[in-house]
């Protein structure tokens, strides 16, 4: 039998760097270059590849063009459309109508661009085994599975099968779990349909009756998020006010799931741990963070959390237009000139919505404006500190570090919610010359917490 690879993957018009980055992530596959013209996109080529990465670059062809003949000459390949910096013509409904498979615009959508090229390559059976993340508090100890169970320790970036499917966890597994801050384990994306059915079956009582899951209801709020992202992108130059109006109406769809009745006690402690334990990436972050700080506005009492939760979901769109590298390295690691770029990226946020026309009160500008304020005034981008900086904008500060520590990241250990905003509050305490979070805000989340 040969070992050459049965999937192939042509790269078209791609510069260097580009071919560079997705060589890993198509590791297996038998990857052909190609230059992108007239001729090569007018040509079937034989045998067909499984996959087809394209760049109209400086090619000179259009897009749709592009997107036509390619669909024509490969109607059972999948085909995506790179676009680099150019929001301006970027029509990604478009491109679908004349048969591309997706389009993405970089670098504001290299990560979703990533996940997909991991989701194709898995799906052509070449990949590592995908997994989805399901989360503890779905599960019952009591009732047998019928799909494979995994554990991630990210502290050394190992997955052991936990359970096989067949055979019931039994509850002081899963107690054992919580105990050690796991609150998430990861099935094969093969059975996750098996998973939905189970979690549909025995959790209707214990979900208010919706027979919606933790996990399935997290997994609609991140592609709720993405596509929210993927509509920014899709209106293009200033946009027109019904795209806009459109778009917020769908945000406010989400902002509307997010806001429920005010938790406590022990009910506050599972809704942050259900929400905890996902793996690190923009969308999860924009979900959770609105998550995390609608859930502490509410708990502190605040009335109207809406315009809150609309801002935290907006407040990192402006980052998306940066590097990977801005987007992805601490602050830390960043130099003077690279730094004062990233401590843009609110003031792009709000430009970005303005421009785009999106219908949202001057206080979500503001919310998102002030959220890398400092209590002490060392943030950006105005350097205003205490109570010039609005409450909403200091809860939010609160949410996004607390997600920054409780996201899953390989070679840290986990922590649990109350270890988190404890840290926060200690580092606060140890040098308050240096405090750049609430300390208000940050005693009354921890007094949220059940003694």
């Amino acid at each position: 039998m040969s070992d050459t690879p049965q999937v192939r993957a042509v790269l078209m018009g791609l510069d260097p760097d580009a071919i560079q980055h997705f060589r890993p992530i198509l590791k297996g596959a038998e990857i052909r270059e190609i230059t992108a013209s007239l001729e090569s996109l007018s040509s079937p080529m034989d045998p067909a590849p499984a996959l087809i990465v394209c760049s109209p670059g400086s090619s000179g062809i259009s897009p749709f063009e592009m997107a036509q003949l390619l669909r024509m000459n490969h109607p059972g390949s999948i085909i995506l459309l790179i676009f680099k910096d150019s929001m301006g013509e970027f029509d990604r409904r478009g491109f679908v109508k004349n048969g591309a498979s997706d389009a993405f615009l970089l670098p504001q959508e290299s990560e979703l661009l990533r996940e997909t090229l991991t989701d194709v390559i898995a799906g052509l059976g070449i990949g590592a085994m995908k997994l989805k993340p399901v989360k503890v508090i779905d599960l019952s100890g009591d009732v047998a599975l019928d799909f494979d169970t995994y554990l991630y320790f990210p502290i050394n970036d190992k997955r052991i099968q936990f359970s096989k499917g067949g055979e019931a966890m039994g509850q002081s597994r899963i107690d054992n779990l919580k105990a050690h801050n796991f609150s998430t384990l990861l099935v094969p994306k093969s059975q996750i349909d098996k998973f939905y059915a189970y979690s549909a079956k025995t959790l209707k009582a214990l979900l208010n009756g919706d027979g919606i899951s933790e996990t399935e209801r997290q997994e609609r709020a991140r592609e709720s998020v993405c596509e929210l992202l993927k509509g920014v992108y899709q209106i293009k130059g200033s946009g027109g006010f019904s795209e806009g109006q459109e778009l917020v109406a769908s945000c406010r769809e989400i902002v509307k799931a997010l806001v429920s009745s005010q938790p406590g006690g022990r009910e506050f402690i599972e809704r942050l741990g259900a929400i905890m334990g996902g793996q690190d990436s923009s969308y999860s972050h924009l979900a959770n963070v609105a998550a995390y700080a609608t859930l502490f506005a509410v708990g502190l009492g605040m009335k109207d959390v809406q315009e809150l939760a609309m801002a935290a979901l907006f407040h990192d769109v402006g980052l998306q237009g940066l590097s990977p590298r801005l987007q992805e390295a601490a602050e830390v690691q960043l130099t003077p000139e690279e730094l004062a770029l990233y401590e843009t990226h609110p003031m792009l946020s709000v430009k970005i919505m303005q421009e785009k026309r999106f219908p949202v009160s001057d206080k979500v500008h503001k919310i998102i404006m002030q959220h890398h304020e400092c209590f002490n005034g060392s943030g950006f981008p105005k350097k205003i500190s205490g109570s010039q900086i609005c409450m909403e904008a200091r809860i939010l500060a609160v949410a996004d570090r607390f997600d920054e520590l409780t996201v899953v990241q390989t070679g840290r250990a986990l922590m649990s919610p109350f270890e988190a905003i404890n840290k926060l509050r200690q580092e606060a305490a140890r040098d308050p010359g240096r405090m750049t979070l609430d300390p208000v805000v940050l005693n009354k989340v921890v007094a949220l917490f059940p003694q």
